[in-house]
């Protein structure tokens, strides 16, 4: 087979032709600009069922997004119409909002506990393949539930995993990761405080909330998305890279 006719490698992770002595990204037909220090050296092996469970939560995060998006256009929707439709009297109108509204915020919270107990576990498994952080892989996983703690003790066991796995890569994400995630537990505390609609004027505000609400929300949750994504990414290239050895694309 002549040099022009020789196929091209598989997607996948090799070491960087750039001679960096790291990992780079081959997509099947060029490289990609990122890279990772070799994770063989900081973790253990993480086996299958953090796979199982990495790609559980991507699901349970997506369906969350899904929801907020689904959120966002109903308080658009309301905000532009439904406040006129209540001013007119519209009771089929209202209903429909008062509805979908309620079914919405279940679906929400359902997603949002479930989420939660996926990313303990997950949290849990990747921290005990990973040496050298500061807490223990138990601390990682309830952290989350530590009350007053919990407001920054699991952002400073992200960023421990983050730096221990990806040191290349800034953590600017995860600073605004936990600042959304802060911000709508904060917005929500408070909207929960005064659920009383007297006016019109009340119910514009509280929609206007939870607009604000539902699309920091969004944005929470693609950052998260973002961060559950490249840890897991780089897990599981360790455990690549550990069983089938150095190896060169070419």
């Amino acid at each position: 087979m002549t040099e022009e006719t020789r196929p091209l490698p598989p997607a996948g992770w090799y070491p960087d032709p750039e001679g960096s002595g790291a990992l780079r990204w081959w997509n099947g037909r060029q490289w990609e600009l990122h890279t990772v220090v070799p994770a063989t050296r900081l973790l253990k092996p993480v086996g299958r069922a953090f796979e199982r469970w990495s790609q559980l939560l991507g699901v349970l995060l997506a369906f969350n997004l899904v929801i907020g998006v689904a959120e966002v256009a109903l308080y658009v929707w309301g905000l532009s119409s439904g406040l006129d439709a209540v001013r007119a009297g519209d009771i089929d109108a209202a209903d429909t909002y008062d509805n979908l509204n309620i079914a919405l915020t279940v679906l929400d919270l359902v997603s949002v506990v479930a989420a939660g107990i996926v990313w303990m576990v997950w949290q849990y498994q990747l921290a005990r393949a990973t040496e050298g952080l500061d807490r223990s892989p138990a601390m990682h996983a309830w952290s989350w539930v530590i009350p007053i703690g919990n407001l920054w003790l699991p952002f400073q066991n992200v960023r421990d995993l983050w730096r221990r796995i990806l040191p290349l890569r800034d953590t600017l994400v995860l600073g605004w990761w936990w600042a959304g995630w802060i911000a709508t537990s904060v917005i929500s505390q408070l909207s929960l405080r005064d659920d009383q609609i007297d006016s019109i004027d009340d119910l514009r505000t509280e929609m206007w909330t939870f607009l604000v609400l539902s699309v920091l929300g969004v944005v929470t949750v693609v950052l998260a998305l973002h961060v559950v994504r490249s840890l897991s990414r780089a897990a599981w290239t360790a455990e690549v890279v550990r069983k089938a050895g150095s190896r060169d694309a070419w």
